[in-house]
């Protein structure tokens, strides 16, 4: 059987190339091979570029490389541990045009639903595919108010997948008013693989010690708070920015840190704060104390692993600077045992689905 994925692989981003990996492995080492089909979308596929645009392009990558540590190598070296289709197709067009054969063609993980993010790239809703089998799983929009192109998409496409899965119950519910099918919710991919098999990964990196690490996707006057007050305390704080935004804050910017590393530094934190559904993710699998704020857009995916462990009256609005208290502190160890029946499940359903169409 040949399984293709189609999944955010290419993206610099810590939670979107680890999830990637993970399902990926998973399947590899306990289903069936699979490929991810090397798809770049709609809105990252270039132009035609002007003389200006090109020199102005040269001086800003020449800048970068000069006074700004580049993560884009390490990520780069991580990615060639992925096992990629043999060839690249830039944007629907070229995709749609020549679709590669697949038995069974996944789309997920990741917020591949949300279209905002892709330039509105219908593949990943697997519109090249007219007789594969279809399967998505822990598929996401990352939010519940979306577009007409998107209603459009889910009316159009869903009902044609033989199995549908998302990672949270806002997106099952629209699916269901607008496709009238019944999606099942599992866990992001990271959670498929162990705990033990994550620590492995995080590899032997030199560290400091005694730390409070911060992984931000944005800056917000709670998360500053937050940082002040153990800075305050005399604390190590180390920062890892997942957005530009984030550069505001306060605390000791950690940069050229690969994936690898970014794991290795959430394991021997002493605390973590974050507004990361993939630092709250992993803050669960290496059982760290730690304090979730929250996203001033995109909470969908925070709010329901946060409701899953019972945790979701400890998230700290992001507006708040009266909220940095012990009630607010979450387990990380205690919350992820809460999660051993769904991950389970989340394994069955992978099983299942590849497992039942392979028997067609």
């Amino acid at each position: 059987m040949k399984v293709g994925l189609l999944t955010f692989h290419r993206a610099n981003n810590y939670g979107a190339v680890l999830q990637a990996y993970a399902l990926q492995k998973y399947i590899c080492d306990n289903i069936c091979e699979c490929e991810i089909i090397d798809f770049i979308p709609n809105n990252h596929v270039g132009g035609k570029v002007g003389v200006a645009r090109k020199f102005l392009g040269f001086c800003k990558r020449f800048c970068k490389k000069i006074f700004i540590k580049d993560t884009s190598k390490k990520f780069e070296t991580f990615r060639k541990e992925l096992i990629l289709s043999e060839h690249t197709y830039r944007g629907d067009k070229e995709l749609m045009d020549n679709p590669p054969y697949y038995n069974v063609v996944i789309s997920g993980s990741d917020q591949i639903l949300n279209m905002t993010l892709s330039g509105n790239s219908y593949s990943y809703y697997l519109k090249p595919w007219t007789k594969s089998k279809k399967i998505s799983y822990a598929s996401s929009f990352g939010r519940s108010n979306l577009t007409e192109i998107e209603y459009q998409a889910i009316k159009n496409y869903i009902s044609s997948f033989s199995y549908v899965s998302v990672r949270e119950e806002s997106a099952a519910k629209i699916i269901h008013k607008y496709a009238g099918v019944s999606a099942q919710t599992v866990m992001d991919p990271c959670f498929l693989l162990s705990r033990e098999y994550w620590d492995e990964r995080a590899g032997s990196v030199k560290l400091p010690s005694n730390y409070v690490l911060v992984y931000a996707m944005e800056y917000c006057e709670a998360m500053m708070h937050m940082i002040s007050k153990e800075i305050e305390a005399s604390n190590k704080v180390y920062v890892i920015c997942g957005g530009q935004s984030a550069q505001q804050l306060p605390g000791i910017k950690l940069k050229n840190i690969g994936p690898c590393e970014f794991l290795a530094y959430i394991k021997n934190a002493d605390l973590l704060l974050t507004n990361s559904f993939h630092g709250t993710a992993f803050a669960m699998i290496f059982g760290k104390r730690f304090f979730c704020v929250s996203h001033t857009t995109r909470n969908d995916r925070i709010q329901n692993i946060l409701k899953l462990t019972d945790n979701y009256s400890r998230l700290i609005d992001h507006s708040r600077t009266d909220m940095y208290h012990f009630e607010n502190e979450i387990d990380g160890y205690e919350a992820y045992s809460k999660l051993t029946g769904i991950i389970d499940s989340s394994k069955q359903y992978l099983r299942n689905s590849l497992g039942d169409i392979n028997e067609q």
